[in-house]
């Protein structure tokens, strides 16, 4: 049977603080915290290349194949954040959504970036079937349930505000709204991460 974990973390405070802060923060910020390439996105971006580099340097000096495995998830996540290189070939219009930006069709070598994009999915899932000692990680060591609570609240919260659930706040306050919210789902992410990083540390140490 799968084992729980009810712990609350300092970052799970974070989280839960920005996820109260998400809807009056929604309100108050200025529509340009949310547009691609704002400052919420590049904070997310600053997440997900955090994660890669604690997932590689685990890959370094302990189990390579697992760290490998989600340090690349993580470097792929923060390559889509980025759009695949779109954000860098912005049109120069702007909406109230933000700026525009050059379909991935006119990007150059655009066909070689969508066949890299399938290859490093290819050995993602590879490492995942290769890599993961799934037996311990579900029935050795324990689930951080809080941590996971807070992540699924946060993602749909994220899905809400993509799809513009809440009809009291404005086109770009919902998308404020699921910036927020994506940041808190990437910190989870890292928050799980690291917990299960340095709790299979410890098997491997025995």
């Amino acid at each position: 049977m799968p084992k729980f974990k009810f712990q609350v973390t300092p970052q799970d405070l974070f989280s839960i603080f920005l996820l109260l802060a998400c809807y009056p923060l929604a309100q108050f910020l200025p529509p340009e915290c949310g547009w691609e390439n704002g400052f919420i996105e590049n904070a997310q971006s600053i997440l997900l290349l955090i994660g890669a580099m604690f997932c590689f340097n685990c890959a370094y000096y302990y189990f390579k194949g697992i760290g490998f495995t989600v340090g690349l998830l993580y470097l792929d996540m923060f390559m889509r954040e980025l759009s695949w290189g779109r954000v860098f070939f912005p049109t120069g219009i702007y909406t109230e959504m933000g700026p525009e930006f050059i379909s991935m069709n006119s990007i150059p070598q655009h066909n070689f970036i969508n066949a890299v994009i399938g290859a490093v999915i290819v050995v993602i899932l590879y490492g995942f079937y290769k890599f993961m000692p799934w037996k311990k990680l579900i029935f050795e060591i324990k689930f951080p349930i809080i941590s996971a609570v807070i992540g699924i609240i946060a993602l749909i919260l994220q899905y809400g505000g993509e799809h513009v659930w809440f009809s009291a706040l404005t086109h770009p306050q919902n998308q404020i709204l699921e910036e927020l919210a994506e940041v808190i789902v990437y910190l989870e992410m890292l928050n799980i991460t690291q917990y299960y990083g340095f709790e299979y540390l410890k098997y491997v140490k025995k």
